[in-house]
């Protein structure tokens, strides 16, 4: 695959991820997706798309801010903020409704056309001192 493909298959993917639209039609059937440090995996199309809405849609009502995206041939890394509100159970902790704003990186496989794989590096001791931390106010609001 070229460069120009890997490209336009990231860039139609963050396009659909930000209007949270259809974004799993990126992935390939059988895409493998780790958050790592965690233990915490999917696998397979529909499973990968269900844990991205988890963390951005039910967990937190969260955006990325997309601050760089690497692409090659083979794959691409993206360097972003996840930034939003804690308004759902997460790690075992309550809705807070209180703001996040955690520095993130994706690594991305891709063939074909289709996203393989993905890990997500994510800091969760910040993420979960954040939603633990009573009035935690620090300007979090999704991108539109």
């Amino acid at each position: 695959m070229s460069n120009d493909q890997a490209r336009e298959t990231m860039r139609a993917y963050a396009e659909a991820l930000l209007a949270r639209a259809d974004y799993g039609r990126y992935f390939a059937r059988d895409i493998e997706l780790e958050v790592m440090g965690t233990g915490q995996q999917a696998r397979g199309a529909e499973a990968a798309e269900q844990t991205i809405r988890f963390l951005h849609e039910v967990a937190f009502d969260a955006q990325p801010e997309i601050a760089k995206v690497m692409v090659d041939e083979s794959g691409a890394a993206l360097e972003a903020m996840f930034v939003g509100r804690h308004v759902g159970e997460f790690a075992g902790v309550a809705a807070t409704d209180n703001a996040v704003r955690v520095p993130y990186s994706v690594f991305y496989d891709i063939s074909d056309g289709a996203i393989t794989a993905l890990r997500i590096y994510m800091p969760m001791d910040q993420l979960l001192a954040q939603i633990r931390t009573p009035g935690h106010a620090e300007a979090a609001t999704p991108s539109a």
